[in-house]
């Protein structure tokens, strides 16, 4: 699926070399270099690992998107990608510097040709072919661009100078280091050099997206990893399988891809499917390695075959996922659904892969245990989600070994699961420790923690549950300390604590709708007593406060956190 650079064509799928070849700019508004020494020991990490590979086919190495703008300036700017963009400059320079240190001149000079530096036909002068925004432009240039010894190649160390400076030489330096070391390891320098060279330009692929306007570009950018992208990439994955079929096998491959997409919906959302599927049974896959993995996986017709086969079986159950409506979860009953409708709530991806190895593999005789995996979902993504305690790459990592280990270990009941992994999800101490301070400015999720603990306080005074809370038309989300408070009219607080508590989950509470109106932005004694008459158990505990102050904030919330650690219990025999 090579194609060539074209301001005509929205995708393309290049070399970042050959995209290098042309003129780029980074705008003034983006922001400076910010590689660090470990993003560029990965890269180059992952460059050797890539070119290692015996079969050439296998080596291609996916960087990710890259998005320009192309109008009618020479040089097209570069909205998203200028870190990469950057940091292989870097490696072209070190290549040619190698060079000329071992006195092979015209090779370097091609080098720095092709990739390093463009000349006007008439003015003869040279510009770089990479132009960073303008805090490094001009440095960017000098000491790695030029070449060492021309003059306008600097060798001083960079005492005062932005951050960004300081980053530039760094990765530079280890970059230059590595190119070194690799030549030196090898009898042939200059083929493995020559090696490196081509790797970049042909094999290091980027998909490019190209618009006409700023406007557009920045909306693109913000909303890159939409639909668009999902597409395109999707179509990358789709053209390599289809390309392995065969003329045998070719007609049942389309059916079954085509079959996966038409029950997800259509081609939205394949690549996640594809994604996440292939995390369930493999563990930890990054999405810009998804392509690199598929396709050292699948190397033969068979394969094609099998894979797309399974993609079909385990496409319903993906859509499920994304829908409670969905016929799948009528085996879970009401409890099930409203497991479903929760996960997606709290808008945590890094689940599915767990649940869709449950759902593939899990006894349909047995909805039980579906039942309580889906209520320990919800248990762990709340723990998480509240406690911060493991961070995004560390969870990232957690669902799909879990996910392996449901498909390969032949976890089907709940308690194994949770025996298994349970141990890396927060305690019941550090979940209290850290909800008793938690603040909450997404107002869907202020509203689903307190109607979820409003709802527990409910069951535990033997109470029935209120079910109107859940409507958003008639119960809203109340700040007890104003968005809009005189402060005049709350002694209590002086503007840092108004900032540090009006967000806190303790200063939360949900309200009628047409009371919270009426309410808005006066003081708690007025507020208090219409508290007290609520029939929501969080309100009324408000109302018992005398005042309103930071203190009471805190007492609140404690009352919360416990409520919490019950609501949201590791064992889930309840």
């Amino acid at each position: 699926m090579e194609t060539t650079y074209s301001p005509e064509t929205p995708f393309t799928y290049i070399g970042i070399g050959s995209l290098l070849a042309m003129p780029l700019r980074v705008p003034p508004n983006q922001r400076a270099y910010s590689w660090k020494a470990e993003q560029i020991n990965d890269l180059l990490n992952d460059f050797e690992s890539a070119m290692a590979e015996s079969d050439a086919g296998e080596r291609e190495y996916f960087l990710g998107s890259i998005v320009i703008i192309s109008n009618d300036e020479n040089r097209p700017a570069v909205v998203d990608g200028q870190q990469r963009l950057a940091s292989v400059t870097m490696i072209y320079a070190a290549i040619r510097d190698y060079l000329l240190e071992h006195d092979e001149k015209e090779t370097a000079a091609d080098v720095e040709k092709e990739y390093l530096y463009s000349r006007h036909k008439w003015t003869k002068e040279r510009t770089a072919r990479l132009k960073l925004s303008d805090e490094d432009a001009d440095f960017f240039e000098r000491n790695v661009v030029a070449k060492d010894g021309s003059g306008t190649r600097e060798t001083k160390r960079v005492r005062k100078g932005p951050d960004s400076h300081k980053r530039i030489l760094k990765a530079f330096e280890l970059i230059s280091d590595r190119i070194r070391r690799i030549a030196h390891g090898s009898r042939e320098p200059n083929k493995v050099l020559q090696e490196w060279e081509e790797f970049l330009q042909k094999s290091v692929k980027v998909l490019v997206l190209t618009v006409r306007d700023d406007s557009r570009a920045y909306q693109i950018f913000e909303t890159l990893n939409d639909r668009g992208l999902e597409l395109a990439i999707a179509d990358l994955l789709k053209n390599f399988v289809f390309g392995k079929a065969g003329k045998r096998n070719f007609d049942q491959v389309r059916f079954h891809w085509s079959k996966a997409v038409s029950r997800l919906g259509g081609d939205a959302i394949v690549k996640r499917f594809i994604h996440h599927f292939w995390a369930s049974k493999n563990g930890l896959v990054r999405e810009r390695e998804l392509y690199k993995h598929i396709r050292r996986s699948i190397r033969n017709e068979r394969q094609a075959l099998d894979f797309t086969v399974e993609l079909a079986r385990s496409a319903d159950n993906y859509a499920a996922i994304l829908d409670a409506d969905s016929p799948v979860w009528s085996r879970v009953g009401t409890r099930g659904r409203e497991c479903v409708s929760d996960l997606k709530l709290l808008k945590m991806e890094q689940y599915k892969p767990l649940l869709l190895s449950c759902l593939d593999t899990f006894d349909p005789e047995k909805p039980n245990e579906l039942k309580k995996i889906l209520e320990l979902l919800v248990i762990w993504s709340v723990r998480f989600q509240a406690t911060q305690e493991l961070g995004s790459s560390e969870i990232e990592r957690f669902y799909p070994e879990a996910a392996q280990a449901v498909r390969e270990e032949k976890i089907d009941i709940a308690a194994k699961l949770a025996k298994r992994f349970g141990g890396q999800v927060p305690a019941d101490g550090v979940f209290r420790a850290r909800f008793k301070t938690l603040t909450v400015e997404n107002r869907q999720l202020a509203r689903y923690y307190l109607r979820k603990l409003e709802n527990r306080a409910r069951v535990e005074s033997g109470s029935r549950e209120h079910v109107m809370i859940a409507d958003e038309d008639i119960v809203s989300l109340e700040h007890i300390l104003p968005q809009g408070a005189d402060l005049m009219e709350w002694p209590e607080f002086d503007e840092d604590e108004f900032k540090a508590n009006l967000n806190r989950l303790g200063n939360l509470t949900l309200l009628l709708r047409d009371t919270n109106r009426d309410l808005s932005n006066l003081p708690f004694n007025v507020k208090r007593p219409v508290y007290q008459s609520q029939e929501a158990l969080i309100t009324k505990k408000a109302g018992e406060s005398e005042e309103w102050s930071p203190a009471a904030i805190e007492a609140r919330q404690e009352w919360l956190a416990d409520l919490a650690v019950r609501e949201w219990p590791l064992t889930i025999d309840r």
